[in-house]
């Protein structure tokens, strides 16, 4: 039987699809990072895709009709991602699947509530705190993380990283780094900084899943991470930019520490007036730097004196 639209009931009807829409893509770019396909192309055809049914969606007046048609497209479009038949994007389709079907039925018993797909999301939504900093587009999110993911992840970042230790050279010597470092990501990006080349290992299913979080907050599509490591408070890292030329300009920068809390200070590389800007970072805390805060402002964690336990910060970036 026909069931024509109204309005306000169409409108919700096609933002519980885009809704599952949004879904598939996530799990379309995840697994095209893993399996090393374009991720741009097979996310751009699932959004082709996806414009057609909406648009059949909108003229549509038979909902049951648009519904079926909706989750036929995506069932097409996810094959596309499933060609190769692995069992990873197979299960990932699935689990679209799923969501899909789920949007479906609340679609057809036309209560239309809007699902709360966020349940298990709910850190997205968390607002930040924009730094007043002249030249500067910095936000800070001091509890990002609940306490237990943060234990959680700090646990397994300790265990599980492929830890190293780097040197640089200072006035001719060789020196190590007071730090421990290692570098994730797509291994096609390679990066180096201070002289120091670093090949990437392979992303970590702990690593995907924090990046996962800090890309509905950025806005950016993330293909690398260099991790530090402080084991205690003469651990450090001194005044820099991060400005390398492989981040491109006005690069997004992602930094979550997990652990013991360090200061992190911000100062103006040109307006010497201006005052240092402290920064506490805790346990769960992510801070995103964006715009052109890496041409006017350097950062740093300085030494202390204070008995401080290990933290670990990750720096997501984007590798051109």
């Amino acid at each position: 039987m026909s069931i024509k639209l109204e309005h306000d009931k169409n409108k919700q009807a096609m933002t519980s699809f885009c809704m599952s829409r949004a879904i598939l893509e996530d799990y379309a770019k995840t697994i095209a990072r893993i399996e090393g396909r374009n991720e741009e192309e097979v996310v751009q055809r699932v959004r082709v895709r996806t414009r057609e049914l909406m648009k059949e969606l909108s003229d549509s007046a038979k909902i049951d009709e648009t519904v079926v048609t909706a989750s036929e497209g995506i069932k097409q479009d996810s094959k596309i991602i499933n060609a190769q038949g692995n069992n990873k994007i197979s299960q990932s389709k699935s689990m679209a699947l799923e969501n899909d079907r789920h949007h479906s039925s609340i679609v057809k018993n036309s209560s239309l509530k809007q699902p709360d797909l966020f349940a298990s999301q709910p850190l997205a939504s968390k607002k930040g705190k924009n730094l007043d900093m002249t030249d500067g587009d910095v936000i800070v999110f001091p509890d990002f993380f609940s306490k237990n993911q943060s234990d959680l992840y700090f646990k397994n970042l300790l265990n599980d990283i492929k830890w190293r230790q780097d040197k640089i050279k200072f006035y001719g010597k060789e020196m190590p780094l007071p730090r421990l470092t290692a570098w994730y990501g797509e291994t096609d990006k390679p990066y180096s900084y201070s002289g120091i080349p670093m090949n990437p290992d392979p992303w970590t299913p702990d690593l995907l899943a924090i990046k996962s979080e800090l890309e509905k907050i950025a806005n950016v599509s993330f293909s690398s991470v260099l991790l530090n490591l402080y084991r205690d408070g003469k651990d450090s890292v001194s005044w820099h930019s991060d400005d390398e030329k492989e981040l491109g300009e006005n690069a997004t920068i992602a930094s979550v520490s997990f652990g013991d809390t360090r200061t992190f200070q911000f100062k103006h590389k040109y307006l010497k007036e201006l005052p240092k800007v402290d920064v506490p970072l805790s346990h769960g805390s992510v801070v995103i730097m964006q715009g052109t805060t890496q041409h006017y402002w350097q950062h740093q964690i300085p030494k202390t004196s204070r008995d401080l336990k290990e933290r670990i910060n990750l720096t997501f970036r984007v590798i051109k």
